[in-house]
């Protein structure tokens, strides 16, 4: 008999003693119930020596089935999310359990100090006081002492994951220069629009009459404008009292910061050029470019740091995945439904 059949025959034994005494307790006070002699709990997987039972599995799955459960699904959609959740936590149960394997192989430890300064640190980030962490624990459902096996459990795997992949990563300046080249949008020279605003709001409850005559106003305003009267006074001598519209000068805007829609509008303007009468989230808007410029970028040794969290990230991700797919493969993974 080899481990896995030892383990699901013990795990199979302690089951079938678990539901004779059921049965004993339900012939002491009356006629055997059949109904009453229902197994609660199965294996779902075996990940090399260790077992997932349906309970882990269940427990996991329970508060997302909930939420999904609430959602307004018809029943076929709402039985299909639950069954892909559930495979999702299946898998991440595996992988836990192998990574969790790994932590004991390697004898990874972490002492109460660490813990003590971990949950300091939490606290410091959120100014939260020892009565307001209590009370956030509570809330959440947990034990301080729960909460502590939680977060050792999270910095054993954050050694193993230094210990595995982050100490083995170099980025050097090359690989910098070379994402700060190839994103120029990021970190290169940017272009500035000077703006000026007309906006004409309107109402929420206007109907299409109103519009329309909203929408004429703004167009006499342009023609005015194009004629030759000053874009800053024109809103105000030329709408009627009453109506919702302002004119601001909205001073130096980079294209990033733009919609789609005005990146279009200005994208062929000149200097001292008006748009045409956009209809934005804003309202009915025109503006004038005043003039353009353009922005000095950041510079290589000012965004470095960035630039080098941001590929540290990106390797250790990619790196976690590959390590826990040359683990799942060496591992004898069985999957039981």
């Amino acid at each position: 008999m080899n481990t896995e059949q030892r383990i699901l025959f013990l795990f199979m034994l302690m089951l079938t003693l678990a539901v004779l005494q059921t049965i004993a307790s339900a012939s002491s006070v009356g006629e055997p119930d059949s109904s009453n002699a229902e197994i609660v709990d199965r294996v779902v997987a075996v990940v090399n020596n260790e077992i997932i039972t349906l309970s882990d599995l269940n427990a996991r799955l329970k508060p997302y089935a909930q939420r999904i459960g609430t959602s307004g699904y018809t029943p076929d959609n709402e039985r299909r999310l639950i069954y892909q959740v559930r495979e999702d936590i299946l898998q991440k149960l595996i992988d836990q359990k192998l990574t969790d394997q790994e932590i004991k192989r390697y004898r990874i430890q972490v002492g109460e100090n660490e813990i003590d300064q971990t949950i300091e640190r939490i606290k410091q980030s959120k100014f939260l006081t020892e009565e307001e962490f209590r009370e956030a624990l509570r809330i959440d459902g947990l034990t301080l002492a729960k909460y502590r096996e939680q977060l050792k459990e999270q910095l054993q795997r954050r050694k193993l994951l230094n210990f595995e992949i982050s100490s083995k990563i170099v980025i050097t300046k090359e690989d910098v220069l070379d994402y700060y080249q190839a994103h120029p949008e990021k970190y290169g020279i940017k272009k500035k629009y000077h703006l000026k605003s007309i906006v004409l709001r309107i109402p929420a409850l206007a109907d299409d009459q109103e519009k329309a005559a909203y929408l004429q106003t703004m167009q006499t305003i342009r023609g005015a404008i194009v004629a030759g009267h000053p874009f800053e006074t024109a809103a105000e001598k030329l709408a009627a009292p009453g109506v919702p519209v302002r004119t601001a000068d909205l001073g130096a805007i980079e294209t990033g910061s733009l919609s789609p829609q005005l990146k279009d509008a200005l994208a062929t303007l000149s200097a001292g050029d008006i748009t045409d009468v956009l209809n934005t989230d804003q309202g009915y808007q025109i503006l004038l470019l005043s003039r353009t410029e353009n922005a000095a970028g950041r510079s290589l040794e000012e965004v470095t740091p960035e630039i080098e969290d941001l590929l540290y990230n990106q390797i250790v991700d990619k790196n976690f995945q590959q390590w826990l797919k040359e683990l799942r493969e060496r591992s004898h993974i069985k999957i039981i439904r």
